[in-house]
């Protein structure tokens, strides 16, 4: 096949070629891209061609292995883009209740008192929370005051303190 031979079938394939590798699923862009390149390793090898009359399905078939080849050193995985705006899920609430689900039914109550309630591990319970005493705070039903020492509270009520008013 000559030069001449060969730009007349390209004058006539080559919109064919887009076609055919955009009816393959390929953009506009890259079908034209695609298209233009295996034209091109067409004209370098064109000493392989068999039968001239072939040459369109010939370039077709170089086309879509130049296609597949790309897609094959395409990387499988993408980033994904940063968020520029935060999260409108509490994502800490989804992690308590994930630990909350795992946590024994004493350590339940331990966190939900110290989060819920403001119980402090030490000190006194504020008196915000409205809460009653324990009632073996004092010791009375042999607990020595376990409990009251435990959540923060005062073993028994301590005696009352004078008020002294300064003059």
């Amino acid at each position: 096949m000559t030069s001449d031979e060969f730009g007349q079938a390209y004058s006539r394939g080559y919109s064919l070629t887009v076609r055919f590798l955009i009816s393959r699923g390929l953009s506009c862009d890259n079908a034209q891209e695609t298209a233009q390149a295996a034209w091109a390793k067409g004209w370098e090898r064109l000493g392989q061609l068999r039968d001239q009359n072939m040459i369109l399905t010939w370039m077709n078939s170089i086309a879509l292995n130049l296609h597949r080849s790309r897609v094959r050193k395409e990387p499988l995985l993408q980033a994904l883009p940063e968020l520029t705006t935060p999260s409108k899920i509490n994502v800490s609430a989804i992690d308590l209740q994930r630990v909350l689900k795992v946590c024994r039914r004493n350590e339940r109550l331990v966190l939900e008192r110290h989060y819920l309630e403001g119980v402090q591990s030490t000190g006194n319970r504020p008196s915000s929370t409205g809460g009653r005493k324990p009632r073996c705070g004092s010791g009375c039903c042999g607990h020595g005051g376990a409990w009251a020492r435990r959540w923060g509270a005062p073993a028994a009520d301590p005696a009352p303190t004078p008020l002294t008013v300064a003059a």
